[in-house]
């Protein structure tokens, strides 16, 4: 009789598209709350999809604020992307010093071409991220059942 339960370590993802990590001190975010001009809030980039992002910023900025981005992400070329974007949480505590964790969703991006630009940015490397991790399961060693 097999008494092997599911493993629960496994978190469940529901995030509407696939995040790519990204090495926070090489993708700097600026922003701009309400009406303020120019980009006055400077962060990094923690994760990034087509749908959202979570970062970094000095400022603390509540659940449901609304923000311009724009984000230069690195490579050989690197891409800048214009947005706007809403705040979804908030992951530090306003208590503490230093820099504040946020999540934001994408409300519209500046051009259509931003968004084709994030686009090309992300696929291939997301694909590149699925390789590697099926590889790394190919890999595992395999268990004999007892």
């Amino acid at each position: 009789m097999n008494h092997a339960r599911p493993d629960r370590t496994e978190a469940t993802d529901h995030r509407a598209e696939p995040r790519l990590p990204l090495p926070a001190m090489y993708c700097e975010l600026r922003a701009r709350a309400g009406a303020q001009r120019p980009y006055e809030l400077t962060g990094h980039i923690y994760d990034l999809s087509l749908s959202g992002l979570r970062f970094e910023l000095d400022e603390a900025l509540p659940a449901g604020a609304s923000m311009d981005v724009r984000i230069t992400l690195p490579g050989a070329e690197p891409v800048t992307v214009k947005a706007s974007a809403s705040v979804v949480r908030q992951a530090s505590e306003q208590d503490e010093p230093g820099p504040c964790r946020l999540a934001a969703t994408f409300t519209r991006f500046r051009t259509p071409m931003d968004r084709e630009r994030l686009s090309g940015y992300l696929v291939p490397r997301l694909a590149q991220m699925r390789e590697q991790a099926a590889e790394q399961a190919n890999k595992a060693p395999v268990r004999k059942a007892a």
